[in-house]
């Protein structure tokens, strides 16, 4: 029975990830020319909304299907430890399936933020050599 309640969850939440997934992709800007133009700050703020919206349907998508009842009886251990491993991994496995463009905005972030950053590092090693050679 425990079997047959993580095939039924795992099909909810893998089908209620990939609407989320439409959802958000009516919603946000795709990852595309036009959002690669926006300053970091806006695409920052945008990714970071997006990810705020995920946690929050999933807390409490998990809220609830962990209250209702196991679709076949079974312990309450069982139904609770189904529960939690379901909700998270499938749920979030759906979201990132069917979800490319915040993949690749969080890939192209990141990306662009460690060259920034490590280019105003090379620039800060440069200037703290200027200055250690009196220059």
């Amino acid at each position: 029975m425990v079997c047959l309640n993580i095939a039924i969850l795992s099909l909810f939440y893998t089908a209620f990830g990939g609407f989320l997934s439409y959802i958000l992709d009516k919603l946000f800007y795709k990852y595309d020319d036009e959002w690669k133009n926006f300053n970091l700050h806006f695409k920052v703020l945008e990714v970071s909304l997006q990810i705020i919206l995920i946690g929050v349907v999933a807390y409490w998508s998990m809220f609830f299907i962990e209250r209702a009842p196991p679709i076949f009886p079974v312990s309450k251990v069982f139904d609770k430890s189904v529960d939690t491993y379901i909700s998270g991994i499938f749920f979030i496995y759906a979201i990132f399936l069917f979800f490319n463009h915040l993949t690749n905005k969080i890939q192209y972030i990141y990306t662009h933020s460690h060259d920034l950053l490590m280019r105003k590092m090379d620039k800060n090693k440069v200037k703290d050599k200027m200055h250690q050679n009196g220059l």
